[in-house]
């Protein structure tokens, strides 16, 4: 028995000597691979959407490298005007603090000195 069959990509009949099971299996070999075809195109389409994806994923990266680099400079330029803000605001303190120091130093100097003096005195030693 003899079929005709239409070729998909000319469009052109052809007359084939084939079986009613071999033009079965044809059609569902046929069938099968317009599936597959399909199939591919939209993995092809998912790989390229992926693809377009991870470059945005790249860009977001280094942006937000950048990012936290500027923000490690902006701390540590904080840090720098926190210690300073502290210096100043510590040197009112300082000068007094010095002030008590000096006072407290030259009199722990006079007692140190005249209770060497009132030692050496009762050993019999004779400041003249």
């Amino acid at each position: 028995m003899s079929y005709k069959t239409q070729d998909e990509k000319t469009g052109t009949f052809s007359t084939s000597n084939c079986t009613k099971d071999e033009k079965m299996n044809e059609e569902t070999i046929n069938y099968r691979l317009t599936a597959i075809e399909s199939t591919l195109s939209e993995m092809k389409d998912l790989l390229v959407q992926y693809k377009l994806q991870q470059e945005k994923i790249v860009q977001l990266d280094s942006k937000q490298k950048e990012t936290d680099d500027r923000l490690d400079y902006i701390a540590s330029r904080l840090d720098e005007v926190n210690c300073k803000i502290n210096d100043l605001q510590m040197k009112p303190v300082q000068a007094s603090a010095k002030r008590w120091q000096h006072i407290l130093d030259y009199g722990f100097k006079l007692l140190v000195g005249s209770a060497f003096a009132g030692f050496m005195v009762k050993l019999g030693v004779s400041i003249d």
